[in-house]
């Protein structure tokens, strides 16, 4: 093929004829091959090349002309849009595949390195018993990898339970995780099973646990340790087999040096561990997981399939994510609410999505040499205007502002109450 016609469609990525006239200065490829005439055309899906079509001839009598290119130029067009609707075909595969029930690792959306050592890892450890610590940021789906884990383990069969060690009461923490008696205590209408005889034969996943005080620490220990645990006023304790996997967003190696965690029941918890890693840094998988999302996102609200703009592709992939995957999965709701078409623009998206730089707060610091009581009640301040701007944002809904904060209802409860904001409608 000559050159020309090549840098034509490949770099200028314009159609164009050639031809062998016989004389000095034809093109040297169509002398050599004895080609008489030649054209090109690129084949094109937006930005991306995708390939290009070439004809030439060797006996054709007269000259291919502009009109044969504009007939070539119409069929590469056709050409592109079959090829993109196949590259499209063959990557919404490779997403129900990734998120399809029954694969190992199926909930688990993206591609990137960091994914791929944690699906490996998954799979590895899924087959033993051994207890695993899931550390990571907020928001990058740990207890989704916690439910993967359980999945492809010998335990699938059995019950996966959830328990959050930083919404509950400090009370209420010993009936939750080893459950009560009638009448243990004040309250105690009836008889409750805990968290660990409701997970007997499956997992037990304790999310936020260096929330746990440490008097609850010292109990989950000892059910490690003996594989039993005891009802509060029952006389004898119950055996129970339970794998239990936990997760952090705490470094509990400072936590310990603070003495606000357990070091034996670290080494119990971490036999196994594994890291979800931020969205940050996963690049390659904002696509895929934002198109996952915003499909689940539309499906939700009855609306037909959606897809992005480049320019709103690029605006997400610009953005640092702070908040992970929970902000992505937010973010996409929000977006196939504001679309009126089934396509996502770079205007659907959030302010701080288009200019590519998270939110920041500008609550009143503590003075230079403030007390640490001062710099502590600069903290109140904070959190009060992020509970207004999430309540605000919710239109005071309290279960949309947790889910938007990323905590619990009870938890958001507690600090409106505290902070004196008032009752707020469903």
């Amino acid at each position: 093929m000559s050159r020309t016609l090549l840098e034509a469609v490949t770099a200028r990525r314009e159609g164009v004829i050639s031809h062998n006239s016989g004389e000095r200065g034809a093109p040297k490829t169509l002398v050599r091959e004895g080609i008489r005439t030649a054209m090109a055309v690129p084949l094109q899906a937006g930005p991306l090349l995708l390939g290009f079509l070439y004809v030439d001839a060797r006996q054709r009598p007269s000259l291919f002309t502009p009109q044969d290119l504009d007939f070539l130029t119409a069929l590469g067009h056709l050409s592109a849009a079959a090829l993109e609707s196949a590259r499209r075909y063959r990557r919404m595969e490779a997403l129900v595949e990734t998120v399809a029930p029954g694969g190992p690792a199926s909930e688990l959306v993206g591609e990137s390195e960091p994914m791929r050592r944690l699906k490996a890892q998954i799979q590895k450890y899924g087959a033993s018993s051994a207890n695993v610590l899931i550390q990571g940021e907020s928001g990058t789906g740990k207890e989704l990898v916690a439910r993967t884990l359980h999945s492809v383990s010998p335990r699938a069969a059995g019950p996966f339970v959830t328990l959050n060690c930083a919404a509950i009461p400090e009370a209420l923490v010993e009936s939750e995780l080893f459950g009560h008696e009638k009448g243990a205590f004040t309250g105690a209408a009836g008889k409750k099973r805990g968290k660990f005889v409701l997970a007997d034969g499956g997992t037990l996943f304790l999310d936020e646990i260096g929330d746990l005080d440490l008097v609850a620490q010292a109990k989950v220990l000892r059910a490690l340790q003996e594989g039993e645990i005891q009802p509060l006023g029952a006389e004898k304790a119950l055996r129970v087999s339970v794998r239990v996997v936990s997760a952090t967003h705490k470094d509990l190696a400072e936590e310990i040096a603070n003495r606000r965690f357990r070091e034996d029941l670290y080494y119990r918890l971490n036999v196994v561990e594994l890291m979800a890693p931020p969205l940050r840094e996963r690049g390659e998988d904002i696509e895929l997981l934002a198109r996952s999302l915003l499909r689940a996102a539309a499906a939700s609200m009855g609306k037909r399939e959606m897809d992005f703009t480049p320019a709103a592709l690029a605006a997400l992939r610009a953005y640092p994510w702070p908040g992970n995957v929970r902000e992505l999965r937010n973010e996409m709701e929000r977006a196939a609410i504001d679309a009126e078409l089934p396509i996502v623009d770079e205007h659907n998206l959030s302010s701080r999505i288009r200019k590519g730089r998270p939110t920041t707060l500008t609550a009143p610091a503590a003075p230079e040499g403030a007390s640490l009581a001062e710099r502590f009640a600069a903290l109140d301040r904070t959190e009060r205007q992020l509970i207004e701007e999430a309540l605000k944002a919710a239109r005071g809904n309290l279960s949309e502002a947790a889910r938007q904060l990323g905590i619990t209802r009870i938890m958001i409860k507690r600090r409106i109450d505290r902070f004196g904001l008032g009752p707020r409608d469903e």
